[in-house]
Formats: C-alpha cells, sequence, structure tokens
C-alpha cells in the first residue's frame, strides 16, 4: 500500500477531496479508511501479484473490448522526469505504436506529462479523451484548443476516475510502493491508497466481474 506524508510533494490533492485529510495528511474518516483497507486486502488475496510490486497493468488486464483499444494513463502528481520516463515512456511507445487510444485526467504532473508526450508523438488529437469532473468544465475549452476529445462526468475524482476505467481496457500506471514510499519521506510518511492504486483496483475488480459474467457465474 503506498503511502504520503502531507508534504509539498504529497500526490494526495489530486486524488481525493482536501476534507477527508487532516492537517497531517491522515484520513479524518477512518470508516473510509478502514473500507479502503478491506478492499485492498481482498484485493491482493485475489490477486497473483502483488499490488505494492506492480509498476502497470497491461491489456492482459483489459476490462472491456472497444473498436480501439485504449488505454487509462494515470500516476502521481509530482513525478520526477526521471520516474515517468523510466516507468511511462516505453509503455507509452508500445500503444502509440499498437495504434491504441488514450484516456487522461486533467491535472498537472502524470496527467500534463502524458498529453505532451502523446501531442509530441504524433498521435492524432482526436486519439486522445480529456475527462473533467463537473467541477472542471472551465477547463474543457484549453483542452478543446489542443484538438483533444473532452468529457465531463461525475462530481468527484473518484467518479470521474471510476468512469474513466469503465470506459478504457486497460492501464497504464505506476505508483509508489510501501518501500519506496518510506525510503522516499522516512518519519512522515503516512499508509493510504493512492488514487492511481484506486484506479488499478477498480480495474482488477471490473476484470473479476467480467470474468464471472462470461462464465455465467454472475
Amino acid at each position: 500500500m503506498s503511502g504520503f506524508p502531507a508534504t509539498s510533494f504529497s500526490f494526495r490533492h489530486v486524488f481525493s477531496p482536501p476534507s477527508l485529510w487532516n492537517a497531517r495528511g491522515v484520513y479524518k474518516d477512518a470508516r473510509k479508511c478502514s473500507q479502503n483497507r478491506h478492499r485492498l486486502a481482498m484485493t491482493r488475496a485475489a490477486s497473483a501479484r502483488p499490488l505494492s510490486l506492480t509498476t502497470t497493468t497491461n491489456t492482459s488486464m483489459a476490462s472491456t473490448t472497444h473498436a480501439t483499444p485504449t488505454a487509462f494513463i494515470s500516476g502521481p502528481l509530482e513525478p520526477t522526469p526521471e520516474f515517468f520516463t523510466t516507468h511511462y515512456i516505453s509503455r507509452l511507445s508500445s500503444a502509440i505504436a499498437a495504434g491504441h487510444a488514450f484516456i487522461i485526467g486533467p491535472s498537472r504532473g502524470t496527467d500534463a506529462l502524458a498529453l505532451s508526450h502523446l501531442l509530441q508523438a504524433g498521435v492524432a488529437p482526436t486519439r486522445i479523451t480529456v475527462f473533467l469532473r463537473e467541477s472542471e468544465t472551465r477547463w474543457g475549452a484549453r483542452f478543446r484548443r489542443m484538438g483533444v476529445k473532452v468529457v465531463v462526468s461525475g462530481r468527484s475524482h473518484t467518479d470521474r476516475d471510476a468512469a474513466m476505467t469503465a470506459a478504457s481496457d486497460y492501464d497504464i500506471l505506476r505508483y509508489l510502493t510501501e518501500a519506496e514510499a518510506r525510503a522516499l519521506y522516512g518519519d512522515k510518511f503516512r499508509p493510504r491508497v493512492s488514487g492511481t492504486e484506486k484506479n488499478e483496483i477498480r480495474r482488477r475488480e471490473l476484470v473479476a466481474a467480467t470474468s464471472l459474467r462470461v462464465n455465467g457465474e454472475l
């Protein structure tokens, strides 16, 4: 499970409402935090691959089938250039070469780096869709001027991210493992499930549910 302290390098603000956090970056809603830990534990138990070792979810984790395979790109709010290069460039290059489409959010960090990389790599803007939540509609004009598609969905980050999962086939993502977070933050480390990790958990649950429906078990 990933952990992020309340520092200037915190990734939490883009993924969850500030009202859920106290000044130290710890969930105020203990019940919600407990539910997240339970969901994570259940997902890890059902998975053959530990989530803490995840670097990306690939097409073998596809949960739906679209005419054009679509990748949902997500990640930290403040990744270093080295982090993005190491964990995203090769996977984006493979998806670009395969002619896939892309879904991203409107935030700085991974979202902005991914959008810039895709456009600079020559990906047609019509193959890129930026999802906004309802309170982010003011940003729509800026993205439309780039030629990309814009979809408004959900009142919260979680609602928007869930819509992005449903509209895509697989994920290109990377979040800090607990060991990496502890090494980075030291005594300031606080355990939590990041928005990016929640995206992976949601995909695993969707894949599992899809498999059950296909096999007539649901």
